[in-house]
């Protein structure tokens, strides 16, 4: 069981994670977990949507990004309540969907939480040792899993990858992030490859009437 699991662990070195896949998510066991085993750490991310299956889209960036902002903002403030450290997986979640005054709050106090706005080149390794730049473009066009093996170092595989993610070209998540201020202050890349890319095939195949079901169809 969990429960038996974290209490086999050294808590200075474990750290507690949780994937986000719709706006009303609950948190509140997560902290509770830190105090049962004595853990300081937390991770949090949004999961990313599966380009070719509109059922994975759980949460819309248009009409989701500001309420799930202000319960990740609740959810951080929580855990900076009970001394906990708090690190963001992944820059799905844009610095815009918070308010100016909730990015500054954030920024004070001993127990700041790390925000990532932007993705730098995430390896995910299968246990068939074949690794891909990250979930959310597992598979994505004509891109190959690559083996570990061909890669002395991995700074040379994520190299690989952000060349296919810069390849592709993908426009930015919103109109607005074109002349966003706070791309510069806040490092913030655009929004999510995956979702960029995900609605910009989706965007594509309505202007072309073309349905995409499977992710053999985008290669």
């Amino acid at each position: 069981t969990l429960d038996r699991v974290l209490g086999s662990v050294d808590p200075r070195r474990t750290t507690l994670g949780m994937t986000i896949h719709q706006v009303k998510f609950e948190y509140s066991y997560l902290l509770t977990l830190a105090e049962r085993f004595g853990i300081s750490h937390l991770r949090f991310s949004i999961a990313a949507p599966n380009v070719a299956d509109p059922s994975t889209w759980s949460i819309d960036p248009a009409v989701d990004f500001g309420p799930l902002a202000q319960r990740v903002y609740t959810f951080l403030q929580a855990a900076r309540n009970e001394a906990l450290y708090v690190q963001s997986d992944c820059g799905y979640l844009p610095p815009c969907a918070f308010s100016d005054e909730q990015l500054r709050s954030l920024q004070e106090g001993t127990y700041r939480p790390e925000l990532a706005f932007s993705c730098h080149g995430p390896i995910d390794i299968g246990p068939d040792g074949l690794a891909w730049r990250c979930y959310g473009l597992y598979r994505q066009l004509s891109w190959t899993p690559l083996p570990i093996s061909s890669c002395a170092h991995p700074a040379e595989m994520s190299t690989i990858f952000e060349g296919q993610v810069r390849a592709l070209g993908l426009p930015v998540l919103f109109e607005r992030c074109a002349d966003c201020e706070l791309a510069q202050r806040y490092g913030c890349a655009g929004g999510c490859y995956a979702l960029r890319l995900a609605t910009s095939v989706r965007a594509r195949a309505q202007r072309e009437g073309v349905p995409f079901d499977r992710d053999e169809d985008l290669r």
